[in-house]
């Protein structure tokens, strides 16, 4: 089970909806680079011809120089960058939360969408391993090493 985003305070009851300062959603956890992810891929489908692009292509062929229970957060940062986010997961309740870095890539031409994630998770500030997948894949490779 994982979860993302962020806390909107709750209103303060005592101020009335008149001088209550409007909520923003700008700065860390803010939805607003989604939205406009979202408003050009929609406009992206109405003019057909326009190519969209999202993140960077994740650089999977360096996954060879990482070693389970060995590599540091340092090593995957020198082999395949800075992520495009972090965050924890926990895949059983009783189990202890890790720590997960993700690389995202899109791309879509109006008509398809090609997707590419790399989920590298870290177990005591060791590189565990790595969940690689992209639209189209093959459904016999074998995805988490």
């Amino acid at each position: 089970m994982g979860t993302c985003g962020s806390k909107i305070p709750r209103p303060d009851p005592s101020i009335s909806s008149l001088t209550r300062p409007p909520l923003r959603s700008s700065g860390p956890g803010s939805l607003t680079p989604l939205w406009l992810v979202v408003l050009c891929m929609v406009a992206s489908l109405s003019a057909g011809c326009m190519t969209l692009q999202y993140g960077w292509q994740p650089p999977v062929e360096r996954l060879q120089s990482l070693n389970p229970g060995v590599s540091t957060p340092a090593d995957v940062l020198m082999a395949l960058g800075e992520p495009r986010g972090r965050g924890m997961v926990r895949y059983i309740p009783e189990a202890a939360p890790r720590n997960i870095w993700f690389y995202e890539y899109v791309e879509t031409d109006g008509r398809a969408v090609n997707i590419k994630f790399l989920l590298v998770f870290f177990e005591k500030e060791r590189y565990e391993g790595n969940f690689w997948f992209f639209s189209g894949m093959d459904t016999e490779t074998k995805w988490f090493h």
